[in-house]
């Protein structure tokens, strides 16, 4: 997988448990159980080419004041960000 390969200290710092096989969730233990948890989320999917696209879905036109594209919503770029802080700071022994 693309994400333990890139972040190898994030990788062993964190529990990973894959939902439906493919979805990485990650837990990163903290030092006080009896503090209180947050969670950061993202998603890096594609929506798949599938059907009729009344746009090129390569494209990623502006049109109507939307973006018509495969991927727009998508958040690579935040999943990517926070698996590099994660990354850097469990290289650096921190724990939350």
């Amino acid at each position: 997988m693309w994400l333990a390969t890139t972040f190898p200290n994030a990788t062993i710092a964190l529990d990973q448990t894959l939902v439906g096989g493919h979805t990485p969730l990650y837990h990163w233990q903290g030092q006080d159980p009896s503090a209180e948890a947050i969670l950061i989320s993202g998603h890096y999917d594609v929506v798949p080419i599938e059907g009729d696209w009344s746009r090129y879905p390569w494209a990623g036109e502006i049109s109507d004041g939307f973006v018509w594209g495969r991927g727009v919503l998508d958040m690579k770029g935040g999943v990517v960000s926070l698996m590099e802080a994660v990354d850097r700071l469990a290289a650096n022994g921190f724990q939350p």
